[in-house]
């Protein structure tokens, strides 16, 4: 069985049409990915005002984060030390 055989493949090439309404294809359309160019750029300018922010608010977002992921790991120890003796608490 070749690997490149157009009768076994599950993948539809462009060409081949699929019964589908106008308003079927603008919601496929309207539903694809976008193009890795916008995908950068829209990254690029989220990236451009989070290092325009201020000292002040990256330290209290720092200090944020370093406190959830501390209480994390203390709720976690919490949780495994009230934990009963059964054969499903290691999971």
């Amino acid at each position: 069985m070749p690997q490149n055989d157009p009768e076994n493949s599950n993948h539809h090439p462009k060409s081949e049409s699929l019964d589908l309404s106008q308003s079927e294809k603008v919601e496929i359309a309207d539903r694809s990915n976008p193009r890795a160019a916008i995908l950068h750029e829209a990254l690029r300018l989220e990236g451009e005002e989070q290092l325009n922010r201020k000292n002040l608010a990256v330290a209290w977002s720092g200090l944020a984060a370093g406190l959830s992921m501390g209480f994390s790991l203390v709720a976690e120890g919490l949780i495994h030390v009230h934990l009963p003796a059964a054969e499903w608490r290691p999971l």
